[in-house]
């Protein structure tokens, strides 16, 4: 079977610190890429979310411009907020702005991160995997020379799907956990979660697609988000409000050491190369094969 291990490099709700979340967690991560021999691909957002970090952008420009592993590839991760471009600014999800928009988001996304990685820049995924409906995803890629998503999670098991301006290449996950957005990894997966669905995996298709966070590196987003999708959709909504004012009022945490949820990474990647599984980047996918 073939893997894709990726990363969304961005602030979490419930620490929001730079140094954590991003700058540490990213170096961790390329350090086990290059310790393991393993492709890895960094979706990086170039916004804050709207936390109100000033110094996030240049903050993480100098740390991008700085990975220079040859085991990192670079994809763009659309938060929205707070961007420096003209646009009308009301939400983090790119699903909720006009084609124009998203052009000019998109646009904006890939000639920053191009200046940053001398690299061409040719896949995205959206945050929140808050995509538009592909059709409007298709033109807006077409317009911007993007050639591959990786966000629709309501496809089961990373099955590639090819339009005919656009690839999509999803995270893995199946119909029981795609509407909680879990997908295929250590962060709300136990090691017996993960080698059941990998199992299974293997019967339906040769591909999967891993994704992690840089803050999960030493966060544990596991237990919070777990604890969040149990919860029927009528309490979320009614106790939204009460939980960011309480994510606004937390204080930064100090570091303690690596989380679970990254020694789990590090099981896994172990435990698929004992398999015999390849590890590549989206370049290697034939998204003409049937699956």
């Amino acid at each position: 079977m073939n893997i894709i291990l990726t990363s969304d490099i961005e602030l979490w709700s419930w620490n929001r610190s730079f140094e954590q979340d991003i700058k540490m967690g990213t170096l961790k991560l390329i350090e086990l890429s290059e310790k393991e021999k393993v492709p890895l691909t960094l979706f990086i957002s170039l916004s804050d979310k709207g936390y109100g970090n000033n110094d996030y952008l240049n903050a993480i420009k100098r740390l991008t411009k700085g990975i220079k592993s040859k085991n990192v590839a670079w994809g763009i991760h659309t938060h929205c907020k707070n961007l420096p471009i003209e646009y009308s600014n009301y939400s983090d999800n790119l699903k909720d702005y006009s084609e124009e928009e998203i052009i000019k988001i998109l646009n904006w996304y890939k000639k920053e991160l191009e200046n940053l990685s001398n690299k061409k820049i040719t896949v995205h995924r959206a945050g929140g995997y808050h995509i538009p409906r592909l059709n409007i995803l298709e033109k807006c890629f077409k317009k911007t020379g993007i050639k591959m998503d990786s966000s629709l999670l309501f496809r089961d098991y990373s099955q590639p799907l090819k339009l005919n301006g656009l690839s999509e290449i999803p995270p893995a996950t199946n119909k029981k956990y795609a509407k909680k957005r879990i997908v295929f990894g250590p962060e709300q997966m136990s090691k017996k979660e993960m080698i059941k669905f990998y199992n299974t995996a293997k019967k339906k298709t040769d591909l999967l697609v891993i994704n992690f966070h840089s803050f999960s590196v030493y966060g544990s987003l596991g237990l919070k988000a777990k604890i969040w999708h149990k919860m029927p959709t009528f309490l979320r909504l009614l106790i939204r409000p009460f939980v960011g004012k309480i994510k606004e009022n937390s204080k930064q945490k100090e570091i303690k050491g690596i989380s679970d949820n990254f020694k789990k990474l590090v099981w896994l990647i172990r435990f698929l190369k004992d398999r015999g599984d390849s590890f590549i980047n989206y370049n290697g996918v034939n998204v003409n094969k049937a699956f």
